[in-house]
């Protein structure tokens, strides 16, 4: 017979554990490549917006937009 420690359950959360242990790493270096992306896509549209490229669209144009697109959605 195992030990009274030794349950399923137990066992799923030692194992859940470990696996976080073991990957742990891999998940910091995996956020800091997406951060640095993330930035560098940021950082990219700033300087389209700074130089023209590209107009800005208010915030409340583009919600505006959303609402009524989600509106006629829902009439249909």
């Amino acid at each position: 017979m195992l030990p009274c420690f030794f349950t399923l359950c137990n066992f799923v959360k030692i194992f859940a554990f470990l696996l976080a242990v073991v990957f742990a790493p891999f998940e910091s270096a995996l956020r800091r490549v997406i951060d640095e992306q993330w930035l560098a896509i940021a950082r990219s549209r700033l300087r389209e917006m700074r130089t023209g490229d590209v107009k800005p669209i208010p915030d409340e144009d583009v919600f505006t937009r959303i609402w009524k697109k989600r509106a006629s959605a829902n009439d249909d």
